[in-house]
């Protein structure tokens, strides 16, 4: 009896003592868990806990550069027009309507800032079209904002003369486009038609007005 119950005794304080080492574990642990919370959460006074701070830019002392910019002048030569003018032939009567004298409608169709379609219509005592497309060279100025009005073009492309004997074939252009008015251009090209077995030279003048979108 007495041997039975120290076992017993002895069971109940390893039980007891199993017990209260699980309790101190489960405790250190909640405490270490309240300690990483309360380390995470934010400090009053020392970090922003409104929404507004999410929508507010940070304050900078750099400073743009700014510089006004009419909406009506293009930063770049991509704009069309349609002008006209004389063109001036310098092989006589017998030449085809690029090498005689004759009224001269023209215009320009920016594909890009540097090709363009420079459709041209010269009628006298005969008349022809002319379907040149021209690359248009860019002369930079040390303001990027201020481009220059001068655009220098080459290029050339399909003629068409109303001749008696309806000749087709190939006209060779070099010009300057000189824009002098927020609206107009002035224009100025050598033409060369190889058309009828022949080669005629003309010289354009031309105005030109600014059209949108093109």
């Amino acid at each position: 009896m007495i041997e039975r119950d120290i076992c017993g005794g002895v069971t109940m304080k390893r039980s007891f003592l199993m017990g209260l080492a699980a309790l101190s574990l489960l405790s250190l642990s909640n405490t270490a868990q309240a300690q990483q919370i309360e380390s995470e959460s934010p400090i009053p006074g020392t970090v922003e806990t409104k929404s507004e701070v999410l929508f507010t830019l940070p304050e900078t002392n750099m400073e743009v550069a700014q510089r006004d910019i009419d909406l009506g002048r293009l930063t770049r030569h991509d704009y069309g027009y349609i002008g006209a003018g004389v063109n001036l032939g310098f092989n006589g009567n017998e030449a085809t309507p690029v090498g005689d004298i004759g009224f001269f409608l023209n215009g320009k169709i920016a594909l890009n800032p540097n090709l363009s379609l420079r459709p041209a219509f010269i009628f006298g005592n005969e008349s022809a079209f002319l379907f040149p497309v021209t690359y248009d060279f860019t002369l930079t100025k040390e303001d990027a904002y201020d481009p220059s009005p001068f655009v220098p073009y080459a290029g050339g492309g399909l003629a068409l003369s109303t001749d008696d004997n309806n000749s087709v074939g190939v006209v060779l252009t070099g010009g300057l486009d000189y824009r002098f008015a927020k609206r107009f251009v002035a224009n100025t090209a050598l033409n060369v038609g190889l058309m009828s077995d022949r080669t005629d030279m003309g010289l354009s003048l031309s105005i030109g007005y600014l059209l949108t979108g093109y």
